[in-house]
């Protein structure tokens, strides 16, 4: 009986220290707070975003939360960029590819997740940082291409109810796209439109 207890006392903590395999999908839920659809909106411009399919699987660096977390990294950031431009321009379109529809006097946005990795400390403490690329191109010219690097973590944010940081890992990279998005791309993107 004493070896039936430690076998599954055993399987509970390689458990609780390795975590589940989770799948990430884009949650509108976690960035629509931040979200103001009250702002004045350009209507003489449309954006065009091309759509990114990524997928990756990563694992925590930490010796926590081990198990892969597979990311629609793609998906996400596609979703919150919309989010994002449809707060300031009232036709907001995504496309497959740049040749699905005409896009010369579109604003085109080629935005692309490049990496992340994510080192989960305690129970929902993440720290993250995700690689990308963004190419601006005003008709048919590049006015802006930058790699990015965003560093973020959770430590301020709170979640009732979340076991691992698995969750908090995916909230996370939606907040931090936002966040992204809004200070850092904004300023860039508007100092080469206005160039």
């Amino acid at each position: 009986m004493k070896t039936l207890y430690f076998f599954l006392s055993l399987l509970v903590v390689s458990f609780s220290l390795s975590g589940c395999a989770i799948k990430g999908t884009y949650t509108q839920d976690y960035i629509s707070k931040e979200v103001n659809p009250y702002y004045s909106k350009v209507a003489t411009k449309t954006i065009t975003m091309i759509e990114d399919k990524s997928v990756y699987t990563r694992s925590s660096d930490s010796w926590q939360g081990k198990a892969p977390l597979e990311l629609e990294v793609g998906n996400i950031n596609n979703k919150v960029q919309e989010e994002f431009f449809k707060q300031y321009f009232a036709k907001t379109v995504l496309v497959k590819n740049r040749f699905t529809t005409s896009t010369e006097d579109n604003i085109v946005i080629e935005s692309t997740v490049n990496d992340f990795r994510y080192y989960i400390s305690g129970f929902d403490n993440v720290d993250m940082t995700i690689e990308l690329t963004v190419k601006v191109s005003y008709k048919n010219n590049t006015i802006l291409e930058k790699q990015y690097t965003i560093k973020d973590n959770n430590k301020v944010l709170f979640r009732i109810g979340v076991v691992t940081g698995k969750e908090g890992t995916i909230e996370l990279f939606h907040k931090s796209l936002l966040n992204f998005y809004e200070t850092k791309f904004k300023k860039d993107f508007l100092e080469a439109l206005s160039n």
